[in-house]
């Protein structure tokens, strides 16, 4: 299968390079160059075939020989290893509930076949990935658990601090290892931005690979027709013509839903069911495409104000406005009439939905009133548990919490605020290995004691001495600045020597003796000692009895374990307060 951009300004890719790199060199979305119906026989045996066959034939024309189809099979296998009921609601409404893995929320589908397809891609290479992802609610946490502990992976996540449920927020926070959370001061569209101008960063992308885990990267958006196709089988026998209601944010999930369509599954039609950010409801209305600033609404995980999955629905409709419109209706729902949604089935019925379903479900509502030969299928896209704060006071219950939720609600939250995109490409470019050019730029006119003087803080923003190209005449200068100094302000150790490794890069070994700056700094009056670094490692061991050691400090992860060391939930051997740096950035209390 080969994908092309749909910006149309590049080569066509195969699938592994398409999952590898997320979005295209162009920065258009990738989408499949050609999509097959599936045959007669297979819609007529649907029933009496498992989950993974079903979903095997689905993926398979998508995948095609990159992977083999016995490990393909297995991915599936993990990937769908939990249920996927459909519970009747009234006479024509069904919800097809999409919560019982394990974050609880639809996203794990779409998020554990990617993983897992990474990981195939990756296991004979020892180049590391970063996989971006910024996310309104559920797909962090899908992500994290998703790519958890998997080798040569990290995980970069960015979510609007404030506008995630706390369950989701625990999710996405609590894992560590190979996970760090981002929390930006501002929305959704904010955090999407962000990753987007990472992949087009040349200083971060030539040196480092990257790809999202957004529904924008194909292996996260195709595996979600899986569901779409499960339904279909359990309704087969019902002879009603089949109308998916879709919580719609960033609309991958309705868009994977018309890709079964495509293979040939005979669905009616689909509703957008929205929140309050409707750009797409008033394009179909009006012909016209203009988003808007996101709103901050009850349904978190549908605050998108521009869907970047839209341009795949405008491309399998050939962009015809009347195509979209024959299979596409809309409707836009406020928290007001979401919460009497959910009020009101609860007492009818005793079932109870999230913020996000009861959009699905009103939407189902709306649509049978011009048609009410159809069967509606709304999709429960999270458990109601996530959403605690609003759905207890409406229902006036207790909830109990589930077992994936009560494992991680009482973990301590790690995540590290960002305001802009420069703050974030600082922190990530410290993250993955990645050292700014200007960390060394600093060098070039000044003498080794200014040096240490100005720049001793950004050992902690930085890992600047190892992995850096640099040129023989900033390594001459650094020389003649040793040479030359003759200051007793600052005390050197005699050894800082340079030389170039193997692999072309500079390396730095220094074993400097006891460094005293009598000055303030950004690190305050204090003694740094025992430092030793090399292109392996830095260590540094800072004594931190100074409250004031963390003013000025601008790395949020080194940032928020100096608040841990400072406060005495870290402490050496001795039960001093002091802190162990290494070269990675991996922080523990103790002595060397």
């Amino acid at each position: 299968m080969k994908y092309y951009s749909l910006n149309r300004s590049c080569p066509e890719s195969n699938f592994e390079n398409a999952v590898r790199k997320g979005l295209a060199p162009d920065r258009g979305l990738y989408y499949p160059k050609t999509i097959n119906k599936l045959s007669n026989s297979f819609f007529n045996e649907i029933e009496s075939l498992s989950n993974l066959e079903i979903a095997y034939r689905g993926i398979e024309q998508f995948v095609g020989s990159e992977i083999p189809k016995y490990e393909l099979k297995s991915i599936i296998e993990e990937t769908i290893n939990f249920d996927f009921p459909l519970q009747r609601i009234e006479n024509s409404i069904s919800t097809l509930e999409l919560f019982h893995g394990p974050t609880m929320a639809f996203k794990d589908v779409g998020a554990r076949f990617m993983a897992r397809s990474l990981r195939h891609f990756n296991k004979n290479k020892k180049n590391e990935i970063t996989v971006l992802v910024a996310t309104s609610g559920d797909t962090g946490g899908a992500v994290a658990n998703g790519f958890y502990g998997v080798e040569g992976i990290k995980v970069v996540i960015l979510y609007p601090k404030g506008k995630v449920s706390l369950v989701q927020e625990k999710q996405l926070t609590t894992l560590g290892k190979n996970i760090t959370a981002f929390e930006v001061n501002g929305t959704f569209d904010d955090c999407q931005d962000m990753v987007k101008r990472a992949f087009l960063d040349n200083e971060i992308s030539s040196t480092k690979e990257l790809t999202s885990a957004n529904s924008i990267n194909i292996a996260r958006w195709l595996p979600q027709m899986f569901y779409f196709m499960f339904a279909y089988k359990k309704l087969k026998q019902i002879n009603k013509q089949i109308v998916f209601s879709v919580p719609s944010g960033n609309f991958g999930n309705i868009c994977a839903g018309m890709i079964a369509q495509q293979l040939g599954f005979p669905f009616k039609k689909f509703i957008a069911s929205n929140n309050a950010n409707d750009v797409v409801i008033r394009y179909l209305n009006s012909n016209s495409y203009n988003p808007k600033p996101t709103i901050q609404t009850i349904s978190n995980a549908m605050d998108v104000g521009n869907p970047s999955n839209f341009t795949r629905i405008m491309e399998i409709y050939e962009n015809d406005y009347n195509k979209i419109k024959s299979n596409l209706c809309g409707y836009s729902f406020s928290d007001n009439q979401t919460k009497n949604a959910i009020n009101d089935v609860y007492k009818n019925t005793g079932y109870i939905m999230d913020p996000h379903a009861a959009i699905g479900y009103l939407g189902c509502k709306e649509y049978l009133k011009t048609d009410s030969s159809v069967h509606t299928v709304f999709l429960e896209t999270a458990h109601h548990t996530k959403f605690l704060d609003t759905v207890e006071p409406l229902i006036k219950k207790k909830i109990e919490l589930p077992m994936q939720i009560k494992s991680v609600i009482k973990k301590n939250k790690v995540a590290f605020t960002i305001e802009n995109y420069t703050d974030f490409k600082e922190n990530l470019m410290t993250l993955i290995g990645v050292i700014h050019n200007d960390h060394f730029q600093w060098l070039e006119n000044k003498s080794i004691e200014g040096v240490i003087y100005e720049k001793t803080a950004k050992l902690l923003n930085s890992n600047i001495f190892i992995n850096k190209q640099v040129n023989n005449e900033i390594r001459d200068k650094i020389e003649s600045s040793l040479e030359k100094n003759t200051s007793n302000k600052y005390f050197f150790g005699k050894d800082f020597n340079i030389a170039k490794s193997e692999n072309g890069f500079i390396q730095y070994q220094d074993q400097l003796g006891e460094l005293v700056l009598p000055e303030p700094n950004i690190l305050g009056n204090h003694q740094l000692y025992n430092i030793s670094t090399s292109i392996a490692a830095s260590r540094m061991i800072f004594n931190i009895k100074d409250e004031n050691i963390i003013n000025g400090v601008k790395n949020i992860s080194l940032k928020a374990r100096l608040e841990e060391i400072k406060t005495g939930k870290l402490k050496d051997i001795a039960g001093n307060n002091k802190l162990i740096i290494d070269g990675g950035h991996n922080i523990s209390a103790g002595v060397s």
